[in-house]
């Protein structure tokens, strides 16, 4: 039932199993990582329109009256002023803010494809794990048929009590084995799915379907420095340098106008006419000097960051792809070893028991071989896939 609810009913109408593309595209298109990447991107965005507004002008209204003696009257003035920056710094902190947005986005594009290789990670493992079972229930219907054998031998007084003995033996473990191996498939699966979500795929074994060894040997050097997240720090580096550039022109002054109406009462008379004003601002103790001295900061961790991550995607990159390259070929070697080994072995050691010139224990060696050797096999390929599955972490290759 439960299994039922996380599949999903769309699971139902189709027999086709998963593929590992189609595990990947749920896992990115998950609407929070979504919502949560967008909206990173959307802070940015903002503090880039906000750094690019000018300030609001601002209007005032003055009256100041005097009672009394010659001087007795009253002014009134209306002035609307505006502040005007003469240092681009406004241009250069807009500017800035948009490099920042472009790195939020960056670091979303690296999120999304370490998802990706989240997925992959988990697909596979739910690939090895139905191999794994299918190599165990094969084992199982071959001990099932020699047990009938041995049997049948037995009741023809050709065979002892202790060979139909140990055939039960046998089968019990291997009983035993299979449902193991199937509790360790079903956890891989639901891993899967707390990744994606529901899956559209038959809800009977086989689910999924893939190679679990890799076809290619993966990066051929040189990947990792275009990683999202490399070219986020860029990003922020470039930032912090036009902070530290908008800093250091803080010397320059803010002009400030303004322009209005004034309206005098004198002896029975009332004279009206225009007021204008200009101003400027005396960087004398603020100059900018501490935005600059921030932003520096900022851009020199930017840097040193850039740099760390770069020279160990570097340093990382090469011997991860020729761990990939040599479990990989070292697997297709075995695999082909395994299957002429299984040629020779299987059918005559059949055909020599049935004769009597092998014992039961001499039998069940060459079938448990066999068996070692195919789960030996895939543990293998699940090696060079993990190699390859690590590799694409640390290069980010891959755009989902």
């Amino acid at each position: 039932m439960l299994l039922a609810l996380l599949v999903g009913d769309a699971q139902a109408s189709t027999t086709s199993p998963v593929t590992v593309e189609q595990a990947v595209r749920r896992a990115v298109a998950r609407p929070t990582l979504a919502a949560a990447l967008a909206t990173e991107s959307a802070v940015a965005d903002a503090e880039g329109v906000a750094a690019g507004v000018w300030p609001n002008p601002e209007i005032a209204y003055e009256r100041e009256q005097v009672v009394g003696g010659v001087h007795d009257g009253a002014e009134d003035g209306v002035a609307l002023s505006q502040s005007l920056e003469l240092s681009g710094r406004r241009g250069l902190r807009a500017e800035a803010a948009t490099r920042r947005g472009d790195a939020a986005r960056l670091d979303g594009e690296a999120t999304r494809r370490r998802t990706a290789v989240d997925a992959r990670r988990r697909f596979w493992e739910v690939v090895y794990q139905q191999a794994r079972h299918e190599v165990a229930g094969a084992w199982l219907i071959r001990l099932q048929g020699a047990e009938t054998l041995v049997v049948a031998r037995e009741e023809a007084g050709e065979g002892s009590t202790y060979d139909a003995l140990r055939m039960a033996r046998e089968v019990r473990r291997a009983r035993t084995e299979v449902r193991l191996v199937e509790v360790a498939r079903e956890g891989a699966w639901l891993e899967l799915l707390a990744l994606t979500g529901s899956l559209s795929g038959p809800t009977e074994w086989p689910r999924v379907a893939g190679a679990l060894l890799p076809a290619d040997a993966g990066a051929q050097g040189g990947v990792s420095a275009a990683r999202p997240d490399l070219q986020a720090w860029a990003r922020r580096s470039e930032a912090a340098g036009l902070e530290a550039e908008a800093g250091d022109r803080g010397w320059v002054p803010e002009l400030g106008l303004s322009a209005g109406w004034k309206s005098v009462d004198g002896d029975d008379t009332r004279g009206h006419g225009f007021s204008a004003g200009l101003s400027l601002s005396i960087p004398l103790f603020d100059h900018g000097q501490g935005e600059a001295a921030q932003a520096r900061a900022a851009q020199a961790r930017a840097d040193a960051i850039h740099a760390l991550l770069a020279e160990d995607a570097e340093r990382l990159e090469r011997p991860a792809a020729d761990r990939a390259r040599r479990l990989a070929a070292l697997a297709r070697e075995v695999r082909v070893e395994t299957e002429a080994s299984e040629r020779e072995l299987e059918a005559p050691a059949q055909a020599a028991w049935l004769a009597g010139e092998l014992d039961l224990l001499e039998l069940l060696d060459v079938h448990r071989g066999t068996r070692d050797d195919a789960l030996a096999l895939l543990s293998l390929e699940r090696a060079a896939r993990d190699a390859r599955e690590a590799l694409r972490l640390i290069t980010l290759e891959e755009a989902p």
